[in-house]
């Protein structure tokens, strides 16, 4: 009895409580319906910024970075002032414990958490190979990067960053390079100073572009000409700066404080660099740029004194050349005169033959009036051949003689590859009867100028 009658009442109870719950809603919905439109909007507002959807979009600021970000409790917040500088992020999550995984791994990979700055304290981790930045914010990276003496692996991409720091040529180690979709348009030149590169990744960037147009870089696998190329550039920008500082303490030391005239000297310095593209050359000129210099860098306009420093430059190579074949002439007489020359007139010799005859005061009787000195490749002809040359006995050798014998000689050569080279057109024209004979000499000697190796002919080159 006492279990039906509590039955009864937990029957009665339930039905009013439903009845009431059935009145507040229909009493509800009379409420919403005599409301205005206004009224239902901002209640719609209110009720979507108090419950945000979890697949809500995220918001990106003008400057491409997200505005409004979800924290850890899933709630839509805007970045607050603590935060910027490092991360966009509210409650950013504490690093420390991947810094303590870092000393043992010797790798630290902080990815896909919006960081604006790599923070100070990780450039002071020399243990650190790889270092992983990628999929953040980061626009500037910090010239302290130099300090990791240990990183090989450097990895930056997916961040809007446009250039690095020189400073990362102080990484030795460094081979690796991940700046893949980023905004890069330059590298640092001194990178081609490093000798351990294995990857430079440039994918996706306006730099890999325009690099692409000169030939220069299309993707990964072009790491060592990208490499050379750096090293082109940072070699020829030493050398600028060299010549620059070594002319305004040295020929322009008197005007070299007058801004006018710095900046003359700063144009003729760009003129010569200009004039001289391969390093060595450009290493010479630094070296000697004292011989080489104009007195007056206002004389003239900068590139008609690169053109005559380029000129002088030539000759002077050429003259230094000559001389350094003075020793192996020397060498070669000796081995022909072994048993009969006289030590002591070998220097004599060799005057004379090198000697201009145009500067002689008494010419000999069967010397022209046009006679000129031997050239560069004149000496390393007579070397070459200098068993033909020279004559059979010493005392016989004189500076007219033997210039005589090697344009002699040389003369001899030419006709005989003229020959060689007529007979070869007669063979073509045999074989083109019905084409014009311009056109098949001219495609004869083509052929034969392709299988020219040397100045003049040689019998090996005769027979063949």
């Amino acid at each position: 009895d006492t279990l039906r009658s509590t039955r009864q009442h937990l029957r009665r109870h339930s039905g009013s409580q439903h009845k009431r719950t059935e009145r507040g809603v229909d009493d509800t919905a009379a409420r919403s319906a005599a409301s205005t439109p206004h009224h239902t909007e901002i209640a719609r507002t209110r009720t979507e910024a108090s419950t945000p959807p979890r697949d809500r979009a995220m918001e990106v600021g003008s400057d491409g970075r997200p505005s409004v970000l979800r924290n850890k409790m899933g709630k839509f917040v805007s970045p607050t002032p603590k935060s910027v500088g490092l991360t966009m992020l509210d409650n950013f999550p504490n690093l420390e414990p991947r810094y303590k995984l870092s000393e043992k791994s010797t790798y630290l990979h902080v990815n896909l958490l919006h960081v604006l700055k790599i923070p100070d304290c990780v450039f002071t981790m020399n243990h650190l190979t790889r270092l992983d930045f990628g999929l953040n914010e980061i626009a500037l990276l910090s010239p302290a990067v130099g300090q990791l003496q240990n990183l090989e692996q450097l990895w930056l991409n997916n961040n809007p960053l446009t250039s690095l720091p020189p400073e990362l040529h102080l990484c030795k180690k460094l081979r690796v390079l991940d700046v893949r979709e980023t905004k890069m348009v330059a590298l640092p030149r001194e990178l081609g100073r490093l000798e351990e590169w294995h990857e430079i990744d440039l994918t996706d960037t306006p730099l890999a572009e325009d690099l692409k147009k000169n030939d220069i870089y299309a993707d990964p696998w072009d790491t060592p000409k990208l490499v050379a190329h750096l090293d082109l550039m940072d070699k020829r920008a030493t050398l600028h700066e060299a010549l620059f500082e070594k002319a305004c303490a040295g020929v322009y030391l008197e005007i070299a404080g007058d801004p006018a005239h710095r900046d003359r000297i700063s144009m003729l310095v760009d003129a010569i660099s200009d004039a001289f593209p391969l390093p060595a050359e450009m290493k010479n000129v630094v070296r000697h740029c004292d011989r080489l210099l104009p007195k007056d860098p206002s004389s003239d306009f900068p590139k008609n004194h690169a053109a005559r420093i380029r000129a002088k430059f030539v000759n002077l190579r050429r003259d230094n050349e000559k001389k350094k074949l003075q020793a192996e002439l020397e060498l070669k007489m000796r081995a022909l005169y072994y048993d009969v020359i006289d030590p002591t007139h070998v220097e004599k010799y060799i005057k004379a033959i090198y000697q201009d005859p145009r500067k002689l005061e008494e010419r000999p009787e069967d010397a022209s009036g046009d006679e000129l000195p031997l050239e560069l490749e004149d000496i390393q002809f007579l070397i070459k051949n200098a068993q033909r040359l020279l004559p059979k006995t010493p005392k016989e050798i004189t500076g007219h003689g033997v210039r005589a014998a090697v344009w002699r000689l040389q003369q001899e050569l030419r006709d005989e590859r003229e020959k060689c080279v007529r007979a070869v057109c007669g063979a073509l024209k045999t074989l083109y009867a019905d084409t014009e004979p311009p056109l098949v000499l001219k495609l004869g000697r083509d052929t034969c100028k392709l299988f020219e190796r040397d100045r003049f002919a040689t019998k090996k080159e005769l027979a063949e």
